[in-house]
């Protein structure tokens, strides 16, 4: 929980705390703390200076008694950071193995699936890195992952990339169960995003997959009719040639001709 304090509060509200709760004292600098004689966040605020700093170091003296002042240097973020990536994961009420991988694992992805592909549309962003992980009945963590040809944020799409991740990982000739592993987390992760500006909005079909820009339809369109165009591909333009037609001819000045000078200056005609 986040707590606002005015500098007023500090004392009534902060100071009584035991000296263990101050954010950033832990337990070896509490126990130092304590034995001698700083029980509480107050009586740190009232110690010399010069006394944390023997106990704790120059910067860790420094930076404690400024926090039992309630003071900090950290620059406030009021906005949060885009997110670079979406997953969710849940334990599963049991191990899962090939006996009952469909019953119990494929239910689960496609839930999994469709609530990250709920939050990337309540974004506004897609993504095009699929990644499917698990952790095994021995607690190790395993993970496989592919990169779509378009981003997208649909749950079908997501949820049947990650079905094909797992069941290529899990039940296939060389997979975990076939090695008698089993399996009691899953997890479905989505990175890689693309978040379209209104000045670079992308064309998109229904199920949410990615399609050209509008300047790279539009330049695709200029070609149209070219056999090229219809790929997808710009028409191959060949190289603009200098002179049209015949090349000029090279012919000597009057001045530098022969016999009148040893420059031998070109001229075109």
């Amino acid at each position: 929980r986040v707590h606002v304090l005015w500098p007023e509060d500090v004392p009534a509200r902060l100071w009584p705390l035991p000296i263990g709760d101050l954010f950033g004292c832990g337990r070896a600098t509490a126990e130092k703390l304590r034995s001698i004689g700083i029980a509480t966040i107050g009586d740190a605020a009232h110690t010399p200076p010069g006394v944390l700093t023997a106990l704790l170091g120059p910067r860790g003296g420094a930076h404690l008694l400024e926090s039992a002042w309630g003071r900090s240097s950290d620059r406030l973020v009021c906005d949060p950071e885009d997110a670079k990536g979406y997953s969710r994961e849940e334990t599963t009420p049991v191990d899962i193995d090939a006996d009952n991988f469909e019953a119990a694992a494929v239910p689960l992805i496609r839930t999994l699936s469709e609530s990250v592909a709920g939050r990337l549309r309540r974004d506004g962003v897609y993504a095009s890195t699929i990644g499917f992980s698990v952790k095994t009945d021995a607690f190790q963590r395993r993970s496989r992952q592919t990169t779509l040809k378009d981003s997208t944020n649909s749950g079908a799409a997501i949820s049947g990339t990650v079905l094909r991740l797992a069941r290529d990982f899990l039940t296939g000739p060389d997979g975990l169960f076939a090695k008698g592993v089993r399996v009691r987390l899953i997890g479905v992760s989505a990175t890689r995003l693309d978040r379209p500006g209104a000045s670079d909005r992308c064309l998109r079909d229904p199920s949410g997959s990615r399609r050209v820009p509008p300047a790279e339809s539009l330049r695709l369109r200029a070609f149209a009719g070219s056999g090229t165009e219809a790929a997808g591909l710009p028409e191959k333009r060949s190289r603009p040639r200098r002179y049209a037609g015949k090349r000029p001819e090279k012919v000597r000045c009057g001045y530098c001709a022969p016999g009148r000078g040893a420059g031998g200056r070109t001229a075109v005609r």
